[in-house]
């Protein structure tokens, strides 16, 4: 009877941790010039300015949520690369009325960038936040959830898949 009900409960564990962790879909963005891995229905938008053009993807798995974001300024970036890093985490700090827990310079593959980890809503939400520069495009990747329901291995597995393509 024990071996029965270690079954059912094996089972029923792994039926709803497949669910909850969904099906990864890679997903290429050609005019954004990223990559990243995705979960389910992804929305996109682009949005052209004089200046420059925007394309976004969101996502979600559960209470996961992702935004990847590449900005086209039509213009290099790369000699004022480290204030615009500061200047973008900083916007999106005051931006979502946050706090900066922690933050520091990294680099995906040799492409510079700033990474830290803000909290908000009167401190119920996590979000880490990734900022790049590479020629005259300026990438973000922003991985929210509420505090309690972070799920930081998921949040690490598509911040590892995320790629700056040339």
């Amino acid at each position: 009877m024990k071996k029965i009900i270690f079954l059912f409960v094996a089972t029923i564990f792994v039926t709803v941790s497949g669910l909850s962790q969904g099906k990864w879909t890679p997903h290429t963005s050609d005019s954004g010039k990223f990559t990243i891995a995705t979960f389910g229905a992804v929305e996109e938008t682009n949005n052209d300015a004089d200046d420059k053009t925007t394309y976004k993807i969101n996502f979600a798995n559960g209470s996961m949520n992702y935004l990847v974001s590449s900005t086209d300024h039509h213009s290099d970036l790369e000699g004022m690369k480290d204030e615009l890093l500061t200047i973008s985490l900083n916007s999106f700090r005051e931006a979502v009325d946050g706090k900066i827990i922690s933050e520091k310079e990294i680099y995906l593959d040799d492409v510079k960038g700033k990474y830290a980890i803000i909290i908000f809503q009167e401190e119920t939400i996590r979000l880490e936040y990734y900022t790049f520069i590479n020629g005259t495009y300026q990438y973000q990747l922003v991985i929210y959830s509420d505090k309690t329901l972070y799920n930081q291995e998921e949040a690490d597995l598509v911040n590892i898949s995320f790629r700056v393509l040339d």
